[in-house]
């Protein structure tokens, strides 16, 4: 055993991992409507854990959506009218994602866009960037999408027709557990 193999940390163990992706919909008064135009807000969340399993899913109910909303994103999200209507407050979920993100490493893919809708930080070093970690291996430096990297490097097709955030979390989540020594070493 190499002095490398003997002096490297050990890799995060699958119950410290979680992966976590939301969907968004397009709300705010239009500018035609003397608005300052759209911004997404969450609608749905999946939060899996390092073995796979779906731990949290929810549907968002925001408040005054139905006054202000624009775009349920329905070809994208597939959510409809009266969808959120069942869901969960926002500063609930707010409050249970950031129980359940405590102290783990957080998988996703441009991650950032969801913890900024969820208005939520997390310590950057228990980040792990689908979307940043395999841009370094683009020719042109662009952040590779979801879908690509999970053909790719999964051979699995994912988003054939709305965007499932169960299917997107677990698609990174299984990035990242492919190449967790590798990206590790990186981080080390």
């Amino acid at each position: 055993m190499s002095y490398y193999q003997r002096n490297r940390p050990p890799l995060p163990h699958k119950r410290d991992i979680v992966a976590l992706d939301c969907e968004f919909i397009g709300i705010g008064r239009s500018r035609r409507e003397g608005g300052s135009g759209q911004w997404s807000a969450v609608a749905k969340i999946t939060i899996v854990n390092g073995y796979k399993d779906i731990i949290y899913d929810r549907l968002v109910r925001e408040p005054n959506v139905p006054d202000h909303l624009i775009d349920y994103r329905t070809h994208i999200t597939g959510l409809e009218p009266g969808d959120l209507d069942r869901g969960v407050r926002f500063l609930k979920m707010r409050r249970d994602v950031a129980r359940i993100i405590e102290d783990k490493i957080v998988v996703g893919h441009a991650i950032k866009h969801d913890f900024d809708a969820l208005n939520l930080g997390h310590p950057e070093h228990l980040i792990r960037d689908t979307a940043r970690y395999f841009q370094q291996f683009t020719r042109d430096g662009q952040k590779p999408r979801l879908k690509d990297l999970s053909w790719v490097h999964l051979h699995k097709s994912i988003q054939e027709y709305e965007h499932d955030s169960a299917e997107d979390a677990l698609a990174a989540l299984s990035l990242y557990l492919k190449f967790q020594q590798s990206w590790e070493n990186d981080l080390a």
